[in-house]
């Protein structure tokens, strides 16, 4: 651990535990500032990247070619939302802690809003909308739609467990507010783009469930952690709005 830096522990979850991420990512920062990313779309300060709200277009640009359609009658599949609100230049992040339940891998986790898609979900969109209406009382529909990402496997502990799609969706500001199922959410809230870029607020996941831990890199909000599978969704989704030049250390996992 590094001198004087404080560590995170992940609530609920007694196989991790989050330390400060090496300087590499602040480094990067410092040598950049002050500048303007070609297009507009990222100012790089000495502290964070900042979305203009430019950057919106963007997003909606590196949509052109639409992902694969998943066939939503084979293997098992999750959908998430990727929901932006607020004004200015840094909009926030939509994210959810799950309620910590017997059984459940994902008990106490960190992660976006959405579920795995029922019989009558005709897409992972839809799914994503539906499962965001239920668990946070967000109505999205297509006019707040900006575009959808590939699928991507769902792995945890090393088992293969289905594909999970995300749509990326703008509302505007204020942030609305946020109507958490207490069955499925302990928490709902919003996490600015500018702290999710901050480097100083990065750190890494040291996680085992048996043999020596690994390092996971991950992203420090309020005593909580975003990593894992919805970190690398994170990642996915800051590389299409940076152009590949998200400030997100990537997870090879």
């Amino acid at each position: 651990m590094i001198p004087g830096r404080k560590t995170v522990s992940h609530p609920g979850n007694p196989w991790i535990v989050a330390r400060p991420f090496p300087g590499r990512r602040q480094a990067f920062a410092d040598l950049l500032a002050p500048a303007v990313r070609p297009g507009g779309a990222f100012i790089v300060t000495s502290r964070y990247l900042r979305f203009t709200m430019a950057s919106i277009e963007q997003i909606r640009k590196g949509f052109v070619d639409p992902p694969p359609v998943a066939d939503m009658r084979s293997t098992r599949r999750a959908s998430v939302a990727i929901v932006l609100a607020g004004d200015g230049d840094t909009p926030s992040v939509c994210f959810v802690e799950r309620t910590h339940r017997a059984g459940d891998h994902w008990s106490g986790d960190v992660a976006f809003p959405g579920g795995w898609a029922n019989r009558g979900d005709e897409s992972l969109r839809a799914t994503a909308m539906r499962e965001t209406r239920e668990e946070v009382g967000l109505a999205l529909d297509d006019a707040c739609h900006v575009g959808d990402m590939a699928p991507m496997p769902i792995s945890r502990f090393h088992s293969d467990w289905g594909i999970i799609g995300a749509s990326v969706f703008y509302l505007g500001g204020p942030c609305p507010a946020l109507r958490p199922d207490e069955r499925e959410i302990a928490r709902a809230f919003w996490v600015p783009t500018a702290h999710l870029y901050h480097p100083g607020n990065h750190t890494v996941v040291h996680w085992s469930r048996s043999g020596p831990p690994r390092p996971r890199p991950a992203v420090a909000f309020e005593g909580r952690v975003i990593w894992g599978l919805t970190y690398r969704m994170l990642v996915r989704f800051s590389d299409l709005a940076t152009g590949g030049r998200s400030p997100l250390e990537a997870d090879p996992d």
